[in-house]
């Protein structure tokens, strides 16, 4: 199946696609899960996205899973809670490793 709104020249690779994506999912039918227009446009409009769906489809099925897949995001939100955590991780590694600090004194 492909979408009627992609252009003419897109069907044949679009169907090829989703063949490949379908092998590679097994009895899991992960393109009526997520709706065929949506993975069709998905795939045709990015290689990466389709290569690496194919190759890796456990990790496709993991976001379908989570509901990462159809989630809205806040993207500054999303970033600054990320580099939060982050600086939270790196001030306690560096408050961890103060006291294995040992002054030198350079030679005048």
């Amino acid at each position: 199946m492909t979408d009627t709104l992609l252009p003419a020249a897109l069907n044949e690779p679009a169907a090829r696609q989703l063949k490949q994506l379908r092998d590679a999912c097994g009895e899991r039918d992960i393109v009526t899960e997520l709706g065929a227009e949506l993975i069709t446009r998905a795939l045709v409009c990015s290689e990466f996205i389709a290569q690496n769906c194919i190759r890796h489809p456990d990790v496709l099925m993991e976001l379908v899973d989570s509901g990462d897949l159809r989630g809205r995001y806040d993207v500054m939100s999303t970033l600054a809670t990320r580099l939060s955590r982050q600086l939270g991780v790196a001030h306690q590694l560096v408050e961890g490793r103060q006291g294995l600090i040992v002054p030198t004194r350079v030679a005048p």
